[in-house]
């Protein structure tokens, strides 16, 4: 006979799964295995035991140690994809990344802001490209789950979720289910996806 092992968690985060669980449909068991195998992958908890290791035997300043970490962010941003390589322009119009179809639902005529749907085209969960905007991104997830990855960070998304990018942030977002659909919009008008499908 197997021991069970239980996490005791406190009142607001049994509330916040129980919610989470009537809108993506997920069981808790589902929704707490994804969350912490995001935390811990996640970077951030491993630079900050690197950072406190380094510091506390006197290797860095704890200043020396956030400019590395601050020049280490700069330089993934500055490997990221511009925002106009990260996406191929297919015959039909619409544009693909990873697991992505993207397909321009609408600008505005004075370039404020333009939207783009992306759908989910297979059951791969290929990210797109990790790129960069000079505009910012907000995203809603219109169905399925997403996992969106900026800088150095994970955020999973589910139906309804939404988050901003601001401009100039490296970031990529994967599919995490089939029926993953996503209204983005980009303010300013990013110029990268066009009505007509041309760049």
């Amino acid at each position: 006979m197997s021991a069970r092992k239980h996490v005791a968690l406190d009142l607001d985060v049994h509330l916040k799964l129980a919610k989470q669980r009537r809108r993506s449909g997920l069981t808790i068991k589902a929704i707490v295995n994804n969350a912490l195998r995001c935390a811990l992958s996640d970077g951030q908890l491993l630079r900050d035991s690197i950072g406190e290791v380094l510091t506390d035997r006197g290797y860095l300043t704890e200043e020396e140690y956030v400019e590395i970490v601050e020049q280490a962010c700069r330089s993934a941003r500055s490997h990221a994809s511009p925002d106009h390589e990260a996406f191929e322009r297919l015959a039909d119009g619409t544009y693909c990344s990873g697991s992505w179809t993207i397909r321009p639902t609408h600008a505005s005529a004075d370039d404020a802001y333009e939207t783009v749907e992306a759908s989910a085209r297979d059951g791969r969960r290929r990210s797109t490209h990790s790129h960069v905007h000079e505009v910012s991104e907000s995203v809603l997830v219109l169905s399925g789950h997403v996992a969106a990855h900026i800088e150095d960070r994970i955020r999973l998304l589910d139906s309804l979720d939404s988050i901003c990018i601001p401009e100039g942030i490296a970031h990529s977002l994967t599919p995490l289910t089939p029926d993953t659909v996503l209204s983005i919009t980009f303010v300013p008008s990013s110029g990268v996806f066009q009505l007509d499908g041309t760049l």
